[in-house]
């Protein structure tokens, strides 16, 4: 997740939900850095400096240094993350989450297109916190982000009223080992009803903590109080995506990123004597309900299907839409003139910007006129991985693997979605389903992408709201019970 200042939002936000392989400012230059690593060997990275500097950052943050501290960035980062928005980070994501900062954890390296990653634990009063730094070749920091607030040592089962949370892990003995949870009633004397979560796009992990809406979690618990047991898990693009981007680089898919995990979350839960085998569903969220029925049909074999938020239309275009309303947006709002005058962006710079987003709507268009070697070769504006990841995404339909599915279907869709829309997807979900009578359809006033309230009219208060903390709304989480239940 990316952290811009409010000021500087503008034309690059981009909700991070959607991002899948962004890399924050990686750029070189910077007129007057502060502490940044030097002697870096061309052929041999020195992990000890690089590492020193990431921990040095650190430092500054927690002694309340954030003007020092973003003197280690290069020239492109610096411009869109200040030391105010640094502080805003620290305080009001970091240490609002995780509590008073103690001490460096652990640190673990990997080099990757041309950049040195520091992947840095940190361990706080209440939970680790995952920061990721990106250090250019000539030493400056290029990108910062934060990944995830992980427990640190061993987990023990949490019991809560009604139900505990048991620790599991995805694909054991795997080189793609993933945490997991298993939350199941404590009332097991007749084997229960299960389901397993699959996320939406993007590194998360379990819950997520990377966003101010843990909507995984409040499902899952939700759904264990009432007498329905739920898997959700990282994702291995959370956990294992910088060793993902190393051995796959431009080979990665969904099937990498989701769907193999998802198959084997659904195996262990029919392998568990509290389980009712035949009574295993799906929780697809976003690209996880995109995904839903392609993970049913290679081995998920679920007992019914809950898509939320999903649509049947290309997922590129969908991306290419997102982005092109919300330049529309900025434009009509006034914002970015606002940002012309102030000096904060050149016009040279929306208008490289807006041709970028029209390549991305022709390229979404044309998407199966090239083959997949062709694609491996092709990046995609904005979002910088190869075209054959969304290929796949196309050549392997949702429409494709909808045709064949006879178990009953639950559609849920917000109507202040402005990343999948109802005029867009929802109706397009209704109108390919249509002739089903085990399709059930609902649509929810004034909701978000995540389920949240929100007052949104447009994409930018859209993406806005989904960065607010908030709670999926119960008259959804009751929905998902009552017709699992039904």
């Amino acid at each position: 997740m990316n952290y811009l200042s409010k000021s500087k939002r503008l034309i690059v936000l981009v909700l991070s939900v959607l991002l899948l392989f962004t890399l924050v400012g990686c750029g070189s230059g910077n007129d007057e850095p502060a502490e940044a690593p030097t002697d870096i060997a061309a052929d041999e990275p020195n992990w000890d400096t690089f590492n020193a500097g990431a921990i040095e950052f650190v430092e500054l943050m927690a002694a309340g240094e954030f003007d020092t501290a973003t003197a280690m960035f290069n020239e492109e980062l610096a411009s869109v993350v200040d030391a105010d928005t640094l502080e805003e980070v620290w305080d009001e994501l970091i240490l609002a989450q995780a509590g008073a900062f103690i001490a460096v954890y652990e640190t673990e390296n990997i080099e990757t297109q041309g950049f040195y990653v520091v992947l840095i634990t940190l361990e706080h009063e209440n939970m680790g916190v995952l920061l990721n730094f990106t250090f250019s070749e000539d030493g400056l920091l290029a990108g910062f982000t934060v990944d995830g607030f992980p427990t640190l040592g061993e987990v023990e089962p949490i019991e809560f009223t009604g139900f505990t949370d048991y620790p599991i892990i995805i694909g054991e003995g795997t080189d793609w080992a993933l945490d997991g949870m298993l939350s199941i009633p404590d009332d097991t004397s007749v084997p229960v009803p299960a389901v397993v979560i699959v996320a939406g796009s993007g590194a998360h992990d379990m819950d997520p903590t990377t966003l101010p809406t843990p909507v995984y979690r409040e499902i899952a618990h939700f759904l264990a109080e009432n007498g329905i047991a739920v898997i959700r898990h990282d994702k291995r693009t959370h956990t294992h995506g910088l060793q993902m981007a190393e051995e796959l680089g431009d080979s990665l898919t969904v099937w990498e990123e989701a769907i193999e995990d998802a198959i084997l979350a659904a195996e262990l839960l029919r392998a568990d004597p509290h389980i009712d085998s035949d009574r295993v569903y799906i929780i697809g969220h976003s690209l996880g309900a995109i995904l839903a029925p392609r993970i049913h049909e290679n081995g998920g074999d679920f007992a019914g299907l809950i898509m939320m938020a999903g649509s049947p239309r290309c997922l590129l275009q969908i991306a290419a839409e997102q982005n092109a309303a919300n330049v529309a947006d900025q434009i009509e709002s006034g914002m970015i003139e606002a940002a012309i005058e102030a000096g904060q962006i050149e016009e040279a710079e929306v208008e490289a910007h807006l041709a970028t987003v029209q390549a991305l709507q022709e390229l979404a268009a044309t998407i199966l006129d090239f083959s997949a070697e062709e694609a491996k070769d092709i990046i995609v504006p904005l979002f910088n991985n190869s075209l054959y990841y969304w290929r796949d995404l196309s050549a392997n339909s949702f429409a494709h693997y909808i045709q064949n599915i006879t178990v009953p279907m639950l559609v849920m869709q917000p109507e202040r979605d402005f990343q999948i829309t109802v005029d867009a997807d929802f109706v397009a979900m209704q109108e390919l389903l249509a002739d089903r009578d085990n399709v059930t359809f609902r649509l929810y006033e004034d909701l978000n992408h995540l389920f949240a309230p929100s007052t949104a009219t447009n994409f930018i208060e859209h993406a806005a709201s989904v960065m607010e903390a908030g709670h999926v709304d119960r008259t959804v989480l009751q929905d998902i019970v009552d017709w699992i239940l039904r």
